[in-house]
């Protein structure tokens, strides 16, 4: 040890400068960390706030094809901005924020249409509750 000590400049430096956080306060640093670069998305869920599902079953997907494309394989490759997920259970549609200033009147519409059809829509990061795409 008296090696490290010399080449760190002794046990005053080592108090002076490293700072002896908690594994609390360190998760607790990462975690704004991580909040702070993630994107929130909003999210439409398949039901309505009365709790009934919403039909068709296949509405996500159906609304998701409007940003889609088809790759060389002839699969459908959704949008980033506009993907449909099954989030606990529950078809969702997933939009970025991003799609309100690229597509600003299917966003506009996409919102008014949620909310004619009384579903719930959330704000949050739709990798962290179970969701799967489609």
């Amino acid at each position: 040890m008296p090696i490290v000590n010399n080449i760190l400049g002794g046990r005053s430096w080592l108090d002076k400068h490293v700072h002896r956080a908690t594994i609390k306060d360190i998760i607790r640093t990462i975690c704004r960390i991580i909040s702070r670069n993630t994107v929130k998305k909003i999210i439409i869920e398949g039901k309505t706030h009365s709790g009934r599902k919403f039909r068709p079953s296949d509405w996500a997907e159906r609304m998701s094809g409007a940003l889609s494309t088809f790759g060389s394989d002839h699969r459908i490759r959704y949008s980033p901005l506009l993907q449909p997920r099954t989030i606990d259970g529950i078809k969702c549609v997933v939009l970025d924020p991003k799609m309100q200033d690229q597509f600003p009147e299917m966003f506009r519409y996409i919102m008014k249409w949620a909310d004619g059809n009384d579903l719930v829509v959330s704000e949050g990061d739709a990798n962290s509750h179970g969701a799967t795409p489609g």
